[in-house]
């Protein structure tokens, strides 16, 4: 990846400072699943999320992509996935899934865009409008 791609990560920012740069010392995302790394970086190079990845409920793919984006403090990025997820949800006529919830919840802070985002979607859904 291309580090200068990576300017909306303030995680990025700092990991790569003159400072904290050592050949000895790789940024180190092994903990990140590869196939949602993947898509960070499409997004990254396209500044495009495909769409109907929120029928890849079972995988959870969007969700991950989300959580991604708080452990690496790309706002931005996080941004696309909540408009992708918005954007699927109208499309599909679906809400996530409790397995997309249970990613969300784990992998974010309290005050995450896309916990609110979450309630308000199954609020709606128990309680039309």
């Amino acid at each position: 990846m291309n580090v200068s791609s990576a300017a909306s990560s303030e995680f990025f920012k700092n990991a790569t400072k003159p400072e904290w740069r050592t050949e000895s010392r790789p940024v180190d995302l092994s903990d990140e699943q590869p196939a949602i790394f993947k898509r960070y970086c499409q997004w990254l190079y396209t500044g495009f999320i495909a769409p109907g990845l929120l029928a890849e409920s079972s995988s959870g793919c969007l969700a991950y992509m989300y959580v991604l984006g708080e452990k690496i403090v790309d706002h931005e990025f996080q941004n696309a996935v909540i408009q992708a997820i918005i954007s699927d949800m109208d499309r599909m006529n679906v809400v996530p899934s409790l397995r997309t919830i249970k990613i969300i919840y784990d992998g974010t802070t309290e005050e995450s865009a896309a916990r609110r985002l979450l309630v308000d979607s199954w609020a709606h859904t128990i309680i039309p409008s």
